[in-house]
């Protein structure tokens, strides 16, 4: 096995993940680390599924069986390509992936953090009700065959119509998603809380949409890297404005939101623009 490689043959480079929640700016900001020349970043989200767990692992070395144990799984999630010249190695790993299942995963996923000197970038966008709506929005382009990104010269043709409509959010799914998000947000919290001293980098999702050179130099520096981050990135902001500019009937939909969940005293302060 490869595996073990990672944590003796390359000592001196430095391990890290981007720890985020779906819609929070991780794939704007992946696409930036995966073009920095002195990171070998893996595209996929690793634990997403068996198979994009597979693919990192393959990504550069010739792997045809994923071990099963989370430890040596990192172990090759970590090891560099065979003639890299990366100082680092990193990949996505989002809260609502691989952590809370089994019992006790966190615990070891956090053990190994500490065991292998690994840094974490935390993306943190604890606006949810605004990502709830994002979320909505995304699932009904998937069912409709449509792109959940929006690029660089999309404008608002085609595959991008969806971003420009009031949409129909059912109070029922609010709800169901206000408290998944809030669950994967504990699990967020606690990594970032438990992980050693030094070895996080909190981004708020408002600073990053609002100001990004300035945060993009906070991840460089934390993470010690010798070349700036930057470069340029297809993906953009998908959605923006009021949340009655997007959502049909929002008024009634906020009213019941106060009224008829445990979410109402959040939700005026969700409502807020995120970036200025």
């Amino acid at each position: 096995s490869l595996a073990p490689l990672a944590r003796t043959a390359y000592p001196d480079v430095q391990k890290f993940f981007l720890l985020a929640t779906p819609r929070s700016g991780s794939s704007w900001l992946s696409t930036l680390l995966q073009g920095s020349r002195a990171v070998d970043y893996h595209a996929n989200e690793c634990f997403h599924t068996t198979v994009s767990m597979q693919h990192c692992a393959s990504d550069w070395h010739f792997i045809t069986k994923l071990p099963e144990s989370l430890e040596e799984q990192l172990d090759l999630f970590f090891l560099p390509s065979s003639n890299s010249t990366a100082s680092h190695v990193g990949f996505k790993w989002m809260a609502n992936q691989r952590f809370d299942e089994p019992a006790g995963m966190v615990e070891r996923a956090l053990q190994y953090f500490k065991d292998n000197n690994v840094k974490v970038v935390a993306l943190d966008r604890d606006n949810l009700l605004r990502k709830c709506y994002s979320l909505y929005d995304m699932k009904l382009r998937r069912e409709a065959g449509q792109d959940i990104f929006k690029r660089e010269g999309d404008g608002d043709a085609g595959a991008q119509n969806k971003l420009q409509e009031k949409l129909d959010v059912p109070i029922s799914y609010l709800n169901w998603c206000l408290d998944r998000r809030a669950h994967f947000k504990t699990i967020f919290d606690r990594i970032v809380a438990e992980v050693p001293e030094g070895a996080a980098y909190v981004v708020k999702y408002s600073s990053l949409c609002s100001n990004p050179k300035q945060e993009l130099v906070g991840i460089q520096q934390f993470l010690n890297l010798s070349t700036p981050l930057g470069g340029h990135s297809q993906l953009q902001k998908a959605h923006s404005g009021s949340l009655h500019s997007m959502v049909r009937n929002w008024e009634a939909t906020r009213t019941q939101l106060i009224q008829e969940t445990h979410w109402g005293a959040k939700i005026q302060e969700w409502e807020a623009t995120e970036c200025e």
